[in-house]
């Protein structure tokens, strides 16, 4: 069947050669297909371009299901030509076997047709919806406006796989394929976590990994060494490896709702976040396993940051959406900053009757001695001045792992066990203390929306106690060239003030 189907196309697609290629099969293909295949319907009486009106022989008619108006393809003879077909509108019946017809609807020239006439019904579509359909062809090459089905064969074209439509809404899997592009510029770096986090939802930090014997690692920030050295509290045997920790950042409150693990409150992670139980490219392993360099090894986790200074007044962090989700304190059981003489805080170091102060004691002398971490289950949140800071249901218990005294702040890492799930604990992890196992004084306690855990990831606690108790030490002081005098005399607008009023 040669037609000539660039007529159908709107000019400014008619130079592509992708489409030239493909008008060209589909004309191949109708060609190679035998007149009979197509059934057509056959014209009794001649049509001639005065004609308002088919009329068909007796054993043909239009199928009666036929909605009008609709389009109709008539040529004489063997297959239609560029010279010998023409597309015609019919608008209604008028007769047992004749129909009204509207000649030349689209580019063709009105011709007449002898008896036995070969006619091809353009139903259910019409050929004015075709030529709507090619005029959108731009929009299936847009991520941002091609059609939900069309979302995967888009992708295909860039060689990429998007979240499966049973799991992923719709602009969820868009967001993937928007991101497909600049997915495969930024392939191999550490970059290419953001758009991972862009695709899954999530925040994450990521670590490097150093080690003495390739057995164990250990977590460190970012580093960039001078010469030989290393990360503070590592020696000289340890060395960056080709490991890296790649965490979930617990910040973000999740609603409640139901979920794959049943009925949940408020929290900061359930494991489903990672990835759909069962359906592996939804994970974010399958992410990174798509970008990381082959002579890298990832390691998952999750982590938790908790942020508070030595004033013993309730510090809370809100997420992206200005949700509360971790809040945290110290305790009067702090006592680091006092005063003690030659480090001895027994009775006979203590510099005069107040216990508050001690002379002359240095940072580690209590720093050290806050060895020991607990989780509790209790479901607090949000401590505010004069609220009691203990855990009442202690859940977990571990060592702490490293200590960082900096100018400004403390950092305590801790790590809860992948081991560790609470399963018999419907509300989750709330809270997590440090203690001195000396004493088993609790001395800062972090609550936070619930964290639901199960035994594929550990969580990796970073807490860190500022040393200042006054929140505007550390503001940079204006320069006095920036310091603006007011005026002596404001003049203000009165009819304002009396329209305010």
């Amino acid at each position: 069947m040669t037609i000539e189907l660039l007529n159908l196309v709107p000019a400014c697609f008619r130079t592509s050669s992708i489409l030239t290629e493909f008008l060209r099969v589909c004309q191949d293909r109708l060609t190679d297909t035998d007149v009979s295949l197509l059934q057509p319907l056959r014209a009794e009486a001649a049509i001639s371009a005065s004609d308002e009106y088919i009329t068909f022989k007796s054993e043909f008619s239009l199928p009666p299901d036929t909605a009008f108006p609709t389009d109709i393809l008539v040529w004489q003879e063997g297959v239609p030509s560029v010279s010998g077909f023409e597309i015609m509108r019919v608008t209604g019946q008028i007769g047992p076997r004749s129909f009204a017809v509207t000649r030349g609807v689209q580019s063709t020239q009105a011709r007449t047709f002898e008896t036995g006439a070969y006619i091809v019904v353009y139903a259910p579509i019409s050929v004015a919806e075709i030529v709507d359909k090619i005029a959108g062809i731009s929009t299936f090459f847009n991520p941002r406006s091609v059609p939900e089905e069309y979302l995967q064969d888009l992708a295909s074209l860039l060689g990429a796989t998007l979240q499966s439509p049973d799991y992923a809404s719709a602009f969820e899997r868009r967001d993937d394929l928007i991101a497909t592009v600049d997915w495969y510029k930024i392939k191999g770096t550490y970059q290419s976590i953001q758009v991972i986090s862009f695709i899954t939802g999530l925040q994450f930090r990521l670590f490097d990994m150093y080690t003495n014997d390739y057995t164990n690692f250990v977590v460190q920030d970012w580093f960039v060494s001078k010469g030989s050295q290393n990360p503070e509290g590592l020696d000289q045997t340890y060395y960056k490896s080709p490991h890296f920790g790649l965490f979930a950042w617990l910040k973000k409150v999740h609603p409640a709702g139901t979920y794959f693990e049943g009925e949940l409150g408020e929290h900061l992670w359930r494991p489903s976040l990672w990835g759909i139980p069962g359906v592996p490219e939804s994970s974010v392993d399958y992410y990174v396993e798509k970008t990381r360099p082959v002579n890298t090894v990832p390691h998952y986790g999750l982590f938790l940051e908790c942020l508070t200074d030595q004033s013993h007044l309730p510090f809370t962090v809100f997420d992206e959406n200005g949700v509360p989700a971790i809040s945290s304190v110290t305790t009067s059981d702090w006592w680091y900053g006092n005063l003690i003489f030659d480090g001895d805080s027994t009775e006979g170091g203590i510099f005069d009757e107040d216990p508050a102060h001690l002379f002359d004691a240095g940072v580690e002398a209590f720093i050290s001695s806050v060895d020991t971490w607990k989780i509790g289950t209790s479901g607090k949140f949000l401590m505010w001045p004069g609220t009691a800071a203990i855990i009442d249901t202690v859940r977990g218990t571990g060592s702490i792992e490293n200590y960082k005294i900096f100018d400004d702040r403390i950092e305590f890492d801790l790590t809860i066990p992948k081991e560790l799930v609470l399963t018999e604990d419907p509300t989750g992890i709330t809270e997590l203390g440090l203690y001195q196992s000396s004493t088993d004084d609790l001395v800062a306690l972090s609550t936070f929306k619930a964290i639901y855990k199960n035994e594929d990831f550990n969580v990796y606690c970073r807490f860190i106690v500022y040393r200042t108790i006054d929140p505007n030490a550390y503001i940079p002081v204006l320069e006095e060239a920036e310091v603006k005098a007011l005026p002596d005399t404001i003049t203000v607008d009165v009819h304002c003030v009396e329209t305010c009023s």
